[in-house]
């Protein structure tokens, strides 16, 4: 069972047991902590599909897009093209938005796995 879980779902297991915060997506530290999971899934997975300009993989990297504001200036005519990998991983804040993203997770893991909301 251990191996089959989401992780969202082993947090849920815990936090249940321990009447603690339950995972949302929809709230920090877990929404920025699935954009950092999704980016990272894209990068070491990455299979270099082709996709139209300014097109992405998934709804996620394309928040991360919109927020460092990452658009294709290339004309997609001859050898002029690009791709929302260099286009985003250009981005100079990107680093460290990540890190401060996954510093706050790790900062408030055992405070919202083991206390009461």
């Amino acid at each position: 069972m251990q191996k089959s879980l989401k992780v969202d779902e082993k947090w849920n297991l815990i936090a249940s047991y321990q009447k603690a915060t339950l995972w949302d997506n929809s709230k920090e530290p877990f929404q920025s902590y699935r954009i950092v999971t999704a980016l990272r899934n894209e990068l070491v997975h990455y299979k270099g599909s082709f996709l139209g300009k300014d097109e992405v993989p998934n709804n996620k990297i394309k928040v991360l897009m919109q927020k460092f504001k990452a658009e294709t200036k290339a004309s997609f005519i001859g050898d002029d093209v690009s791709s929302w990998v260099s286009e985003l991983l250009n981005k100079k804040d990107l680093g460290a938005w990540v890190y401060d993203r996954t510093k706050e997770f790790h900062e408030s893991f055992f405070s919202l796995l083991m206390e009461s909301p």
